[in-house]
């Protein structure tokens, strides 16, 4: 009976550890792993390389005969493919995303920061 229980122990253990497993994009670049949020966007970078990516954006046109508004959302979840000190690239083909790097993340006001495609993020 023991025997089964350390059975089970050892086997949970070992399935914990390996969906845990750090993605080898991210091993030398584990500040980029969190929840980044910026004015319109949502960034979530998981240890194991998921990706999630939400963007909301709104506008606005008005001239003397309407007002005109639209929104637009965009949604990914998808694996991380490609991280280089220029880009972060999620996904493949039609469904993916590629960000450019303007600034690695770095602490400033005892935040983590990190600058994509000209918008800030901060890590929550």
């Amino acid at each position: 009976m023991k025997i089964k229980i350390y059975g089970v122990i050892l086997c949970s253990s070992l399935i914990l550890f390996g969906c845990t497993k750090t993605d080898p994009l991210l091993e030398k670049n584990q500040n980029y792993i969190g929840e980044w949020k910026s004015e319109n966007s949502t960034l979530e970078i998981k240890k194991n390389g998921e990706v999630k990516f939400a963007q909301h954006l709104h506008s606005e046109q008005k001239n003397a005969s309407s007002d005109m508004k639209s929104s637009t959302i965009s949604n990914i979840k998808a694996p991380l493919t490609q991280l280089d000190q220029q880009h972060l690239h999620i996904g493949e083909g039609d469904l993916s995303k590629d960000f450019k790097i303007n600034k690695a993340p770095y602490q400033q006001d005892n935040e983590w920061r990190l600058i994509l495609d000209g918008e800030i993020y901060t890590r929550h």
